[in-house]
């Protein structure tokens, strides 16, 4: 299956934020600022873009960074995400203004001073948004309650053949 670009209005829906809103943000971002768009064509996103742009959002709304401070730790914050890593439940992500960096943590006693951003609401929120009707259909499929039901014993090969072929015709003694 084939998924569909993302476009602004798709990181409008995933972080709250107004078309407007996400403009001024993604024009102070030097990772975005330093990409060129065509006139009437969406500019398209990676998944790695959509989730610095996440990261970003959440700094200014839930912890009240100011932009210019969003600004300054985006790149730190780009280059420290897009390294592979295994999925590790409660990772985190650790910043510091002064200079800007930012560090991975998978486990919660590794913690160095900074700012602690929690990353399992951001990657769940994520994954809800790109999976989409995935998500949604196979978690009301888990709930489903069935009763246990027993197959009949398998029917020897004469019976299945008897069964699906057509019924003979029958003369009339007329």
């Amino acid at each position: 299956m084939a998924r569909r670009p993302i476009t602004v209005a798709d990181l409008a829906a995933l972080t709250g934020y107004s078309r407007d809103q996400l403009r001024g943000l993604l024009a102070e971002l030097p990772l975005f600022t330093q990409r060129k768009g065509e006139a009437r064509v969406a500019n398209i996103y990676s998944s790695h873009d959509v989730l610095v742009v996440a990261l970003c959002c959440r700094l200014e709304t839930r912890y009240g960074l100011k932009r210019a401070a969003v600004a300054a730790l985006s790149e730190v914050i780009a280059r420290c995400v897009a390294v592979p890593r295994p999925l590790a439940q409660g990772a985190r992500l650790v910043l510091d203004l002064q200079p800007p960096a930012a560090h991975y943590f998978e486990r919660v006693d590794d913690l160095t001073d900074g700012l602690v951003v929690a990353l399992d609401p951001i990657f769940a929120t994520i994954d809800a948004f790109l999976a989409g009707s995935f998500v949604v259909s196979s978690m009301s499929q888990r709930d489903l309650k069935f009763p246990l039901l027993s197959l009949p014993p398998a029917a020897s090969p004469g019976r299945v053949k008897a069964m699906t072929s057509p019924p003979a015709k029958r003369r009339s003694a007329r």
